[in-house]
């Protein structure tokens, strides 16, 4: 076997998430605080930020075979959502009701898994299923 190390340049510290079958890996990477996270995607050698567009944190859990990426993103309450990247185009989705949802995974149909926090503080797992038009 092979090892193949990375790290996201100017960063403190580098997390990877998934990898597709293409081998693209996504993730997160440090900047500044421990709290202040991006995404990453690494393709073909190039890193790439995955960032929500005014959220003050993002991570990248999951990718599948298209290249749609999920994960979690932070407001600037702190309170933690659910993302999808798709097309270049960032969807953020929450599960009905939750107090902090996450996608961790999703497959080529679309289909998400995850974990939310309901209202009564339990931590529960979820499948999300979302068809595009």
């Amino acid at each position: 076997g092979t090892l193949t190390q990375h790290m996201f340049p100017g960063s403190h510290m580098t997390v990877p998430g998934a990898i597709n079958d293409k081998e693209d890996v996504v993730g997160f990477y440090g900047i500044g605080t421990p709290t202040m996270t991006r995404g990453y995607l690494l393709s073909n050698g190039q890193f790439s930020t995955i960032h929500v567009p005014g959220y003050t944190a993002t991570t990248a859990l999951g990718i599948n075979e298209r290249g749609d990426i999920v994960g979690r993103t932070t407001d600037a309450a702190f309170v933690t959502h659910g993302y999808i990247l798709r097309d270049g185009e960032y969807h953020v989705l929450d599960v009905p009701g939750a107090r902090a949802t996450i996608f961790v995974y999703i497959n080529a149909q679309g289909d998400m898994v995850g974990q939310f926090t309901g209202a009564d503080n339990k931590t529960r797992g979820f499948k999300m299923s979302v068809r595009w038009h």
